[in-house]
């Protein structure tokens, strides 16, 4: 059959990944978009089938599947006529399956063989976790100190530490290793996941089946067993001068590759940890990881892009400022004076632009003693060697390790005098880029602990880093209670998706840690670069040449005129780790918001391949929706709504994305007919409406409704009412902050709409508070 009209399979559990379900008896489904040259043949006979054996076998079995209608979500341009089959299963182990349909007594076609093998996993409810890690690793280094780390607060994990003895550096050399660790699960996982060192100061994610294999060393590295387990291994860097990260020995077996930059001998050390899934495996390890250290935001702009975008009638909250201290460009050192006009510069920028609220100051983190004020202080000073570009080295003067502390107290208390609200540090890679091993020590716990410290006085709110994805300060810095706003990519990738794609997986180590991702500018014009920033919930940035776009997107005004950013109150990350960037599916990216005492689930799926993608979900896909038992409706960015529990279809094209949000109902019981089904879906219009929701209740009182709400921003509001379209109103009151309306709702399709702006457009709204009150009141016939 023509490749061009051939049928695009969708299956639940989903082709070309490794899904745990909960139970051997599993429902299977299968989706069938049809091409348009064969919409005639829908109503001939088709027949379906599911192909499966066990992990490690190659006895394969059969299984018809049915005709049974599931719901179907288009996103975007799709037209196709869809066919849905399912059948039941009993799966006691692990398989690997594909499927197979045919139209009449044509010739079977298989899909599930243009990727990575599909498996079924029934997930080991049992709960037990082995004390003996020989259960969970291969070791294949008896001299190895292994400790077993005691019960955790995450039910059904267990961790241990492995640590191996390293050598004192030998003057300015470090003193390097490599130790065998071994094989996970005796070698016998499904896939394999990895955070790698893209570059020395950057992350990119890895994925690989059933043999593992990098091409450069990872600060983490997970596998996903035929039980449905997860082991994440995890180097800790930055404790007393040793970095632990991983290898390969080219048959399968971790290795752990060690630096030891100190003059003292000392250990190489790795967390492993197992658990029933990836994010409280990765969870577990990091707190015992951060365990070690403990014992020893809004838009911005820069000042040159403000008035640009100023005159399009957009007016950013944060002001981005760079270093008024002289640098070299090459190698990020402070090397000059700093103006000590810069206070009267920040006021007179706040004076020409009231909505500014925040001043973001990016430095480099190492100095050579800049003059920052009048009163400077006689710091002492370092001289050091660091390499350049081309492998050469240089030599400059810093200030000491034993003054780092002063300096950056002076230096932040200088920058708060002068209207500075936060600060974003740069430059963190220089680090590494210091030809000593001893200095590079010394430097880096000090510099970090200082700049961190100094940051806790003058800046509480937090701060952002960039180029900080080196292992030693991104580990060091997990021990500080202030959330870090962490740059997540550098920009070489110039495909957007894949920058998607790599942002995603390495949010999932920066949530652990506790940083807030943050992605730096968004792309020109790319509606998907922006949608996955906005699901991120990091501080989203734009350039001028955006013209305004992505800001009306993602943005909004307070009752007092201020802008806003509606991000989500989680942080969002990659839901399917192990799922690589080459791989036939989509991007599938979660988040949550917390509205009052409940909260949203939220789904980004994004295409990042070159072909239209068909994929089926059900509610366990949606982040933290598996275990609760509320009852849902999903809305897609298109603006269908649909209440379900079954799997359902949605296929996305090339470069498009969805957004989907899982919003759970309040249903509330009537004196005659079903239960009202109600829920504030958010502010319409925008890339993510439901982050404009601050809190909502709904309440029903002698047979009149009101719904109330605390949002962030003005727009027009959106409640959904099951069946509202199909009843009369008999009276409807609508009231913000205080002031009452009786007009102003319009109700489409069970989704009641009231334009809050409009309604207050002849009004001069004298707000004391920034949050949007809203109550709207009516009874039906």
């Amino acid at each position: 059959m023509d490749q061009e009209i051939k049928p695009i399979a969708a299956t639940y559990p989903p082709l070309h990944r490794a899904t745990s379900v909960l139970s051997s008896s599993v429902v299977f489904a299968l989706d069938l978009a049809i091409g348009h040259v064969l919409e005639q043949d829908v109503a001939n006979n088709w027949d379906a089938q599911l192909r499966y054996c066990p992990v490690g076998s190659d006895l394969w079995q059969e299984v018809s599947l049915v005709r049974h209608p599931l719901p179907f979500l288009t996103s975007r341009s799709s037209t196709s006529p869809h066919l849905s089959f399912s059948a039941t299963v009993n799966l006691p182990a692990a398989v690997k399956f594909t499927v197979q349909f045919r139209n009449d007594t044509g010739t079977w076609m298989t899909a599930g063989h243009d990727g990575p093998d599909s498996f079924i996993v029934p997930w080991d409810r049992s709960g037990l976790v082995s004390q003996d890690i020989d259960d969970y690793v291969q070791i294949m280094n008896p001299d190895l100190r292994i400790t077993n780390l005691g019960d955790t607060k995450e039910p059904g994990a267990k961790s241990w530490l492995l640590e191996a003895p390293v050598l004192a550096a030998d003057g300015d050399a470090p003193h390097m290793d490599q130790v065998m660790l071994g094989k996970p699960f005796a070698g016998e996982f499904l896939k394999w996941f990895a955070l790698a060192r893209h570059t020395a100061s950057w992350l990119a994610p890895r994925q690989g089946t059933t043999h593992f294999k990098l091409d450069v060393a990872s600060v983490l590295c997970s596998f996903v067993d035929r039980r449905g387990r997860h082991l994440i291994t995890l180097g800790v860097s930055g404790f007393r001068g040793i970095m632990s990260i991983f290898g390969d020995n080219n048959e399968g077996a971790l290795m752990v590759k060690i630096r030891n930059d100190r003059q003292a001998p000392g250990f190489g050390r790795v967390i492993i940890s197992v658990a029933n899934d990836f994010e409280t495996a990765l969870s577990n390890a990091l707190t015992h990881s951060r365990a070690f250290f403990l014992s020893d935001y809004s838009p911005g702009e820069t000042l040159a892009q403000f008035g640009k975008l100023a005159d399009r009638g957009v007016a950013p909250s944060t002001l981005f400022l760079e270093d008024c201290c002289e640098q070299d460009r090459k190698t990020g050192i402070f090397v000059g004076p700093c103006n000590a006009s810069l206070g009267l510069e920040i006021a007179k920028t706040r004076k020409q632009y009231p909505a500014i609220r925040n001043v973001i100051y990016r430095h480099s983190l190492l100095a050579s003693a800049p003059e920052f004020d009048s009163a400077r202080k006689d710091y002492k000073v370092t001289s050091v060697l660091y390499s350049v570009p081309g492998g050469a080295t240089a030599k400059t003067s810093l200030v000491a390790a034993e003054d780092a502390h002063q300096f950056y107290d002076d230096y932040y208390r200088f920058l708060r005098s002068s209207g500075v609200d936060a600060v974003q540090v740069d430059n963190i890679q220089v680090l590494e880029t210091l030809s000593s091993a001893a200095m590079r020590a010394c430097f880096t716990e000090s510099y970090l602990d200082a700049q961190h410290t100094a940051s806790m006085v003058h800046f509480a709110e937090g701060y952002m880093t960039s180029r900080a994805l080196s292992p030693n300060p991104l580990f060091r810095n997990s021990k500080w209670p202030l959330a870090l706003s962490v740059v997540q990519n550098s920009g070489w990738f110039p495909d957007y998706r894949k920058l998607v794609f790599v942002n995603s997986c390495n949010a999932l180590l920066s949530r652990a840690i506790g940083n807030i991702p943050y992605w730096d500018t968004v792309l020109i014009n790319s509606t998907f670069d922006l949608a996955a920033r906005v699901i991120s919930g990091g501080p989203i940035k734009v350039g001028s040449e955006d013209e305004g776009n992505c800001l009306k997107r993602v943005c909004g005004l307070t009752a007092r005129g201020k802008t806003v950013v509606l991000r989500p109150s989680g942080i969002g990350g990659a839901t399917d780790p192990y799922a690589s960037f080459e791989d036939p599916v989509l991007v599938r990216m979660g988040n949550t918001h917390a509205i009052g005492e409940g909260s949203v689930s939220i789904l980004g799926l994004f295409n990042a391949t070159e072909k239209r993608r068909l994929e089926m979900l059900r509610a366990s896909d949606f982040p933290h929706l598996g275990c609760r038992s509320d009852t849902y409706i999903i809305r897609s960015s298109s603006g269908t709504i649909f209440d379900t529990t079954a799997p359902f279809s949605i296929s996305v094209g090339v470069s498009e994305f969805d957004i989907l949000c899982a919003y759970p109902l309040t249903i509330l019981d009537m004196p005659v007919g079903p239960p009202l089904r109600v829920v504030v879906l958010g502010i319409s219009d925008k890339e993510l409406g439901v982050a404009a929701i601050i809190d909502a209740s709904v309440v029903l009182d002698n047979d009149e409704l009101q719904i109330s709400a605390v949002l962030k921003i003005l727009g027009v509001l959106e409640v959904y009412v099951a069946g509202a379209s199909q009843k009369n109103l008999d009276r409807i009151e609508v009231t913000i902050q205080g002031r009452s309306f009786n007009r102003g709702v319009e109700i489409l399709n069970d989704v009641v709409r009231v334009d809050l702006e409009a309604l207050l457009a002849n009004y001069d709204l004298d707000s004391e508070t920034d949050e949007v009150y809203v109550k709207i009141t009516f009874r039906w016939v």
